[in-house]
Parts: C-alpha cells; structure tokens; sequence
C-alpha cells in the first residue's frame, strides 16, 4: 500500500536489498580502487566473510587494512591477521570448531562473542542448526550424495527425508566440511546434542532448574557438545541384557 500511494504521488521507490557475500567482494574491489588501494578477489571475499556486509564497515576495514599494508596490495594473509571480525562471522567460526569437535576454539569462539555482547538466544539456535544439518549431512552421506553436485539436485524421495529449515541443498559449497565433520558424530550424539541445545536454553530462560548464568551455561554446552560421548562399559552391557 505504501509503494502504491509513493508511486501514485510521483515519488520514487527504490529497492534496496542487502549485499550478497558475492556481490561485497565486487563492492570491496570497487571502493578500494577509489581510495587507491589494491586489493585481489581473494582479500575481497575474505574480507567480505570476515567483516560482513555492511558497507561503512567494510570503508573502515579497507582503510585500516591499507595502512596495514603499508601501501602493497592487500591479501588475504592482510585481512586474516588485521580486519575485525563481525558476531556473524565468530558465530560461524563458533559452530564450526564445534562441528570439529575442537574444544580450544570453540570456547575461544564463545568468549569472542560474549566480549562484544552477543545474546545467548542468538548463539543457541546457531548451535542448534549446526547440528540440524549434520543430521542432515548424515541422511546425505548414507545414500551417497555428500558431495557438491549431488547436493545440488537432491531428488524429492531424499528430500523428504530432510526438514526444509535450514535447507542444506542451499550449502553445496560446504559438502566437503560436511564430509570431515559428519564421521566425527554417531546418530545417537547429533540426538544428544541437539537435546543438551534445548535444556541449555531452558536453563537459560528459567523454565527448567532454574536461572542460570547464561555465560556459565554456554561454557558448559560448548564443552560437553565437543566431548565424545563414552563407549558402554561391558558392566552397563550386562546390565542392559539383564
């Protein structure tokens, strides 16, 4: 109704949608060339999934990263070691260690984001599609298409097998992480995990056990989501046949 009623009075509307991490690079290479700078694709891209999208951030970096250059082309290396990087992207470096099961760089992650005020009802559900599309990732790897071409046509008798959110036909891209990532988890620990997400988030809101620090509860989700899950003991097998 309101476009209707600009563009009935003569006005102009534009529409104005987000950069695409592909299309930042090019706005990256863009700006830089008009402050002088040289920057190749791979610092743009690298930039653009470090820092983000947001185009006075990326005029910022590019010029920090210029005086870190010291007046030579920008590289990757440049941005790996000098360009801030945005909640998105430590979100992602965040579900990412966990997906290695890498302990260290997960907490790491976690205090990142705790530092510059990340919500935990932002890092929650994060963890928890991490982990929805290893579950997915593992529908895949048994019938054979976690790979980047097949998952780029998953017939619909496989697709029904999967939910629709987070859609991982969208992650092509990410096929051969999700190989790496996909043997480190049994059926029965993505189950455990995505269990432990929801109690941490009940915790967290009050529901259950009461109030918790949030910052004490992501810590030890994060520790026991990168803990492997104990092999029965014969003992426990016993009892079990008992």
């Amino acid at each position: 109704p309101l476009e209707k009623a600009v563009r009935a009075a003569n006005g102009l509307v534009l529409n104005l949608k987000p950069l695409t991490q592909y299309a930042a690079a090019a706005t990256i290479q863009r700006m830089a060339a008009e402050m002088g700078v040289r920057v190749g694709r791979a610092a743009a891209e690298a930039l653009a999934n470090r820092a983000g999208t947001d185009t006075d951030v990326l005029d910022s970096e590019l010029r920090k990263l210029a005086e870190y250059a010291g007046g030579q082309e920008i590289t990757a290396k440049h941005v790996e070691e000098a360009a801030s990087a945005s909640a998105e992207y430590t979100v992602f470096a965040l579900t990412d260690a966990v997906g290695k099961r890498d302990r260290a760089e997960a907490l790491k992650a976690l205090h990142s984001l705790m530092s510059a005020g990340v919500s935990a009802y932002r890092v929650l559900p994060m963890l928890a599609r991490q982990f929805r599309l290893l579950w997915q990732a593992k529908v895949l790897a048994e019938h054979r298409m976690l790979n980047e071409r097949a998952m780029k046509s998953i017939p619909a008798e496989v697709k029904a097998l999967l939910p629709r959110d987070p859609d991982i036909g969208r992650m092509a891209w990410r096929a051969d992480a999700f190989a790496r990532e996909v043997d480190l988890f049994s059926w029965k620990e993505l189950e455990r995990n995505l269990g432990l997400v929801f109690d941490a988030d009940l915790r967290i809101k009050g529901i259950e056990d009461g109030a918790e620090d949030p910052r004490v509860t992501l810590e030890m989700l994060v520790m026991r989501l990168c803990t492997r899950e104990p092999a029965p003991t014969a003992r426990a097998g016993e009892r079990q046949r008992r």
